[in-house]
């Protein structure tokens, strides 16, 4: 029998050593990652939140008002002194209470130095404030009380709601007016219809239908009427259709629902009337005429004067039409028949317009002759 080898035996047992190391867990276990370190949370800055800003509310249309002549609304008596700021400018040289107007500085488009009053005498060089139109009323109200420069601190001739009235005008309601006024001042729409119509119902009634009934002016040596100031300063015109006159009882075109073609459309119309009232003229020089005028009182009688000798008055009352002619117009046929005015002279009525060309200029006649002209005298007398 063969023998078994030795060193076979001990190759074998070695190898199956190895095998059962091997069954019994041999294999090296995977230890688990370490949890990996929390990093530090990032520090978020508290973001301060800005106060809510609060709304407005006013009177927009008042504010229209304020921004005309912001005293006369208010009650208030109109300032004397200067505006502080008025000393920044020399161009413009009125004074007292027309430099504290926001339209003075301003102007009735809105536009500042950008706009009508780029040149002439109401010239600042003042900015505009259309950039505020469509913004927060906000801005506009600190810029009132001083924020963008202490000097114009209006809070310190107006209370808080007067001025949110004009901050509320200013970023809501103040109308690009080159949609209805070209470069010539002429109104841009054509609607004469409408305009008549809304004129006839609104503004007859004091202004007269052919907007001669008033006069802005205190003196008919230069009047001015509706169609003038629509042809002067067609910016004013909209600005007080728009808003009304401070002071004053004149509705508002807004309040009335007017669109804003509307009120082009009542440009457009005032333009085209008469821009003078002979009427009211003729009637205020028949008077008195040298204060009318403008002109000194005469002192010596008039020429005809001596050729009567029942009314003893002397110097300027011998000058004056009614002296002679009544102030019902029928001088010796009328009051002035018997009493101290009576001098004969004859009632008007008998006198034709060709008359009174004729003898208008002659009775007029002076050292230093008057002129006048002979249709705004007296035909308002004879239609």
């Amino acid at each position: 029998m063969r023998k078994p080898n030795p060193i076979l035996f001990l190759i074998l047992l070695f190898m199956a050593s190895l095998l059962v190391l091997s069954g019994c867990g041999g294999t090296v276990e995977t230890v688990p990652d370490a949890e990996p370190v929390a990093e530090e949370a990032e520090e978020v800055a508290e973001v301060e939140e800005e106060p809510a800003v609060a709304e407005l509310f006013g009177d927009v249309l008042r504010g229209g008002l304020l921004y005309d002549k912001w005293w006369t609304p208010l009650g208030l008596d109109a300032p004397e002194e200067d505006h502080p700021l008025w000393s920044s400018q020399t161009s413009n040289t009125r004074s007292g209470a027309d430099t504290w107007r926001c339209k003075e500085c301003h102007g009735w488009d809105y536009s500042g130095t950008d706009g009508a009053y780029a040149s002439g005498s109401h010239f600042t060089g003042f900015t505009g404030i259309m950039s505020f139109s469509g913004g927060d009323a906000n801005n506009a109200l600190a810029a009132l009380q001083g924020a963008t420069n202490a000097d114009h601190d209006f809070s310190t001739v107006m209370d808080e709601q007067a001025l949110i009235d004009i901050a509320l005008f200013i970023t809501e309601e103040m109308m690009d007016y080159s949609t209805a006024i070209a470069d010539d001042k002429l109104a841009t729409s054509s609607d004469l219809s409408t305009g008549e119509t809304l004129y006839q119902d609104t503004c007859t009634e004091c202004h007269g239908p052919e907007g001669l009934a008033i006069n802005f002016k205190s003196t008919v040596s230069s009047p001015e009427y509706v169609p003038g100031l629509a042809n002067g300063n067609p910016w004013e015109f909209l600005h007080k259709v728009r808003f009304g006159h401070p002071g004053s009882e004149m509705p508002s075109a807004i309040d009335n629902g007017w669109t804003e073609d509307e009120q082009a459309a009542v440009l457009a119309y005032s333009q085209s009337l008469p821009k003078s009232n002979f009427v009211t003229q003729g009637g205020l020089i028949y008077d008195k005429w040298w204060k009318a005028l403008g002109l000194d009182a005469p002192t010596e009688d008039q020429a005809l004067w001596a050729t009567q000798t029942t009314n003893t008055r002397s110097g300027q009352d011998t000058w004056r039409c009614k002296e002679c002619h009544g102030w019902d117009y029928s001088g010796a046929d009328g009051a002035y028949a018997t009493g101290s005015h009576f001098t004969g002279s004859p009632a008007l009525s008998v006198l034709n317009h060709s008359q009174l060309k004729k003898s208008l200029p002659g009775w007029m006649a002076r050292p230093t002759p008057i002129m006048i002209s002979p249709p705004i005298s007296m035909l308002m007398l004879w239609p």
